[in-house]
């Protein structure tokens, strides 16, 4: 129930981000759009080779609109969109894979933008329901997912071409990744890479200039402090669940309007390493450390700030002499902040061990302190 409610919950919080502001003076229009694909299924881990069939056709709808100027960075970014997209992926294996059903809302960035042509780069993060999911004896060939809602984020480039001053013709790219962020196991999850097209219609085609006012901006540094918790499953799949926490202090810069950079310190402590050491006191290992659940680490910050969402990248080293081999010394951090005030923000990550093997999904809420 615990994983249910925290997936639902990373999934709705972009949704109420990009589509619950409401529309301003400055909307002009409003896009719908048919989605299709032609992708592959990347098994970097090779143990899903023999199900997939590496190449398969997503259909997508979705709806978008202006981002209203608002914020500084979005006086830095005129043309920038939001939307949210449904997406059917039939994984051509019925029997054990079945289809997944993707609902994500996302943010598009002109690049270049001279009518009638427009380049943009998109991103996107949302929620997955997976048909079908391991079974340890019904279906225990399927190790992509270990539960039937499961998290996405992906990005890619779009190529538009404004038909007629309403329609809309685009090619491009991208890549999503889909997972559970090892709230449940087995979590191999899905990596699916598209080449696309899509058609779309714009109704109340408005497109007048807006004009964007300079606000002040200063370069300051801030300091932060975030405690945060979470929970796991350890591999091989176990009834037990495993509770995380962590407690950072940051120091971030505000370098431009839209970035910040910084480091920070964090305590960790996983409770899931109790069962490491349970194991080797059955063995007879009476040296073993029961302490080792606690560590700590030093990491590199960098934030996108789309306020009052911040979207927040860490790049880490423990460097207490805990090392287990369960994980990689280097750890990673990938997530959102939304400031619900000028001090206090609300923090969703998902921590990794170096880039590529989940963690566990971390809450909690954050306070600057100066």
């Amino acid at each position: 129930m615990k994983k249910t409610v925290s997936l639902i919950l990373l999934s709705l919080l972009p949704c109420w981000i990009l589509t619950g502001q409401g529309l301003s003076s400055d909307t002009h229009y409003y896009c719908f759009t048919a989605k299709g694909c032609y992708g592959f299924i990347a098994d970097v881990k090779n143990r899903n080779h023999l199900l997939v069939n590496n190449h398969i056709t997503p259909l997508e709808i979705s709806f978008r609109q202006p981002v209203p100027a608002r914020y500084s960075w979005q006086m830095l970014l005129p043309g920038a969109e939001k939307g949210i997209s449904l997406k059917h992926i039939n994984l051509r294996n019925p029997d054990n894979l079945g289809s997944i059903w993707v609902l994500a809302p996302f943010i598009t960035v002109p690049v270049m933008f001279r009518r009638p042509w427009r380049l943009s780069l998109y991103a996107s993060m949302g929620m997955v329901y997976a048909e079908k999911i391991y079974h340890r004896t019904e279906n225990y060939r399927n190790t992509m997912f270990g539960s039937h809602l499961n998290g996405a984020f992906g990005f890619g480039m779009e190529n538009s071409f404004y038909l007629f001053n309403s329609f809309i013709a685009s090619a491009g790219f991208d890549f999503f990744h889909y997972s559970n962020g090892e709230t449940t196991l087995p979590n191999d999850g899905i990596n699916i890479g598209n080449v696309f097209f899509s058609a779309g219609y714009q109704f109340h085609n408005n497109m007048i200039s807006v004009s964007l006012k300079n606000s002040e901006f200063r370069k300051k540094g801030h300091v932060s402090i975030i405690p945060v918790f979470g929970w796991k499953d350890l591999s091989p799949v176990k009834s037990r669940r495993y509770y995380t926490a962590a407690l950072s202090a940051e120091y971030f810069y505000t370098l431009t309007r839209i970035q910040n950079i910084g480091g920070g310190i964090a305590l960790f402590y996983d409770n899931s390493v109790s069962q490491l050491y349970e194991n080797d006191i059955e063995k007879g290992d009476e040296t073993s450390n029961p302490y080792r659940q606690v560590t700590s680490g030093l990491y590199m910050i960098y934030e996108f700030n789309l306020c009052p969402v911040v979207i927040h990248f860490q790049a880490g080293y423990y460097i207490l002499d805990d090392r287990i081999d369960s994980r990689s010394r280097i750890f990673n951090r990938f997530g959102l902040r939304y400031h619900i005030s000028e001090r206090y923000f609300i923090n969703i990550t998902h921590k990794s061990h170096f880039f590529f093997k989940g963690d566990n999904l971390e809450w909690g809420i954050g306070y600057i302190i100066c």
